[in-house]
């Protein structure tokens, strides 16, 4: 008789046990699959970060290389206006983009504070050239 008492309160046992291991279980997949989008998110936000920091880059170059023409020669006798001021002319700004990336450039008297800001999808990325 004292068998039959101890089987008969040990009947919903191994269901608890069963149902506490699979609450686990499904919290440890749901935190790794939080954490792996989390982090696919992430590094695809670092490669737009890259294009982005590129993209501002360009702009700075763009700039510099403008500057350069223009104090090797009068703009006029390139065929083509300056964007970049020469001695003595006031700064301004400049847009323009390489294949998706765009850029933002503002710049000070004769090129002289190069504020370049980078855009790829979603993600700026700024660069500040003081020469």
């Amino acid at each position: 008789m004292l068998n039959t008492k101890f089987s008969i309160s040990q009947k919903g046992v191994s269901l608890y046990f069963s149902i506490i291991i699979l609450s686990i279980l499904l919290a440890i997949v749901l935190g790794l699959g939080t954490i792996l989008v989390g982090q696919t998110r992430m590094i695809k936000g670092m490669g737009d970060s890259v294009a982005a920091f590129y993209g501002a880059d360009t702009g700075v170059e763009r700039i510099l290389y403008e500057d350069k023409l223009c104090r090797q020669s009068p703009c006029d006798g390139l065929g083509w206006s300056c964007v970049v001021p020469c001695e003595g002319r006031s700064g301004g700004s400049v847009a323009g983009g390489v294949g998706p990336a765009t850029y933002l450039v503002t710049f000070g008297d004769g090129a002289t504070d190069i504020t370049s800001k980078g855009k790829y999808i979603g993600t700026w990325r700024a660069i500040r050239v003081i020469r």
